[in-house]
């Protein structure tokens, strides 16, 4: 989201003269990065690839990083990905040219979607099958702390290579409090038959107010052992399977929408009316009651109708303020704020979902794929604004379309509420 205040559309850096300027802007034309690589006039077009770029690594993490995350474990992958993302965003203060920030924001998008899936994936392995549904909110409120901390950064710091680096260093002191504190996920460990690891791992939590049903021998049963298959036979595994094939497929649509959706929102809220440090926030504050709301209707109705009904009332949301209201510009708002609200219950809601759907063995490299080509078509985000130029709704039709799609598509998927997560693709509902 550091893309919403780096382009600073406010502000045009090609008319430099102080009577072109207002006195914040030019505040913060020497800390600019549009003014600084001249991305106004004939480049203005270049900028777009700041985000760009850093989906395109989303690309990269989300489909080596959970291959690694099968194999080798969840826990090392969460900490390397912490760390260098910390790392790639501080080495932005000693870049020259802006080929050389691109570089850099595609190892972001890297290490990004690597640690952020993989600690997904393994805190919802590690959690009992009660507390699954609300494992979103605490992941979603954690997302909008963060998600809303950058615009009173942005405010304060108008240098943009302090910027990133202050937003950087925490992930450094993370990775070490990770590196610490954080357990290997329980599910990873039983299905690579480590026994040892897994059965401290139970006795560690075994205290008198938790009770297991099952002894450790139970739980630690043996599996059909994973750990001398290659990537090659992981990957081939993956692919002759018609079922996974079927729900990657799906799950890779609806991630392609709600990134589309989601992204595209949140790119666009600094350029309406107003203060767009309060717009910013007061968008992602919307997302709160989404994820404290979320959670409740999939322990009520299910994840399938849950996930389905959140994408049909974007869509009816997107075309209201699309035909309906267009001479409103404050039903408009209101629309909009609703299609924001579903769609970012939805987006955490296939969280839920895709780690119900796939099993234990492939789950972080099946998340991962959904992801990659999620963030593939993401690239387009910010660029489908611009279509506006062609007719004023069509960047609502557009969103509104594929957000009707998917919440018809998710009805071809079985329902996973109060069951087991599969060990392998042998017990696949």
């Amino acid at each position: 989201m550091t893309g919403a205040f780096i382009d600073d559309n406010r502000c045009d850096y090609a008319n430099v003269s102080a009577t072109n300027l207002s006195a914040d802007c030019l505040h913060r034309k020497s800390g600019s990065m549009i003014h600084e690589f001249e991305l106004h006039g004939p480049h203005e077009n270049l900028k777009h690839w700041f985000t760009s770029s850093f989906m395109l690594g989303n690309i990269i993490g989300g489909s080596a990083i959970s291959l690694l995350a099968d194999q080798y474990g969840r826990k090392p992958c969460v900490i390397i990905c912490t760390l260098l993302l910390g790392i790639t965003g501080c080495f932005m203060q000693f870049v020259k040219t802006y080929q050389f920030v691109l570089i850099l924001r595609f190892l972001h998008g890297i290490f990004f979607t690597g640690s952020s899936i993989a600690i997904w994936v393994l805190g919802y392995e590690s959690i009992p099958t009660s507390l699954r549904s609300y494992a979103t909110f605490t992941y979603g409120t954690t997302w909008v702390i963060g998600y809303c901390a950058i615009a009173p950064i942005a405010y304060f710091v108008s240098n943009w290579r302090i910027f990133l680096t202050v937003l950087s260093i925490p992930c450094i002191f993370y990775a070490v409090v990770l590196w610490i504190f954080l357990p290997e996920s329980f599910h990873f460990l039983v299905s690579k038959n480590r026994h040892r690891e897994a059965k401290a791992w139970v006795n560690k939590c075994n205290v008198e107010k938790l009770s297991f049903t099952d002894d450790n021998s139970r739980i630690c049963r043996p599996m059909k052992n994973h750990e001398g298959e290659s990537f090659y036979t992981q990957v081939k595994g993956l692919i002759t399977n018609t079922k996974l094939i079927f729900r990657v497929f799906v799950f890779s649509f609806l991630w392609t929408t709600d990134v589309l959706v989601y992204f595209g929102m949140s790119l666009f809220s600094v350029k309406l009316v107003g203060n767009h440090y309060f717009n910013y926030i007061a968008i992602g504050l919307i997302e709160i009651p989404a994820y404290a709301f979320g959670p409740v209707l999939l322990d009520k109705i299910g994840r399938r109708l849950t996930i389905s009904t959140t994408h049909i009332v974007t869509a009816i949301a997107f075309t209201m303020a699309a035909f309906v209201l267009t001479h409103n510009p404050i039903a408009q708002l209101l629309f909009w704020l609703i299609a924001k609200f579903a769609i970012s219950a939805a987006f955490m809601g296939i969280f839920v979902y895709a780690a119900e759907s796939f099993p234990t063995t492939e789950r972080s490299v099946c998340v991962g794929t959904c992801s990659v080509f999620g963030k593939l078509f993401g690239c387009l985000a910010p660029f489908i604004q611009t279509t506006a130029s062609i007719w004023s709704p069509l960047p609502l039709v557009i969103f509104g379309a594929i957000s009707g799609v998917a919440g018809f598509v998710t009805l071809l998927l079985p329902e996973t509420k109060d069951q087991q997560l599969p060990d392998s693709s042998d017990n696949m509902a």
